[in-house]
């Protein structure tokens, strides 16, 4: 079997993960090369997968045009969303809060169950 797919009854995939902070600055360059070093750091040290901050997309914009971008492009949800992977599958959220724990419950449901 291809190492990119894996056989679902072998049990959940192994690998090494990372999550990165970046500093943005309005300097939209800047923050993509610092974005694009830590990633390629963190595969460096083996990570398939590598999870940024929720706003990524919208480094060097001024807040309020994050806020305007993300309102036009994004929208709450009614449901957990899941999405399978080579890696296997995982629960997509915009952040974590603690507030609402019940969502990551009914994620962890959805991803293991």
């Amino acid at each position: 079997m291809p190492e990119n797919q894996r056989n679902p009854e072998a049990g959940p995939a192994r690998f090494f993960a990372a999550v990165v902070q970046l500093c943005s600055t309005a300097d939209v360059e800047a923050n993509w090369r610092s974005a694009e070093e830590l990633i390629r750091r963190a595969a460096g040290y083996g990570a398939r997968f590598v999870a940024t901050p929720e706003n990524t997309n919208f480094l060097g914009l001024a807040e309020e045009k994050v806020k305007l971008v993300e309102s036009a492009s994004v929208a709450p949800g009614d449901v957990p969303v899941v999405v399978s992977t080579p890696l296997g599958r995982f629960g997509l959220t915009v952040c974590y809060d603690v507030r609402f724990p019940e969502l990551y419950r009914r994620l962890c449901g959805k991803v293991i169950g």
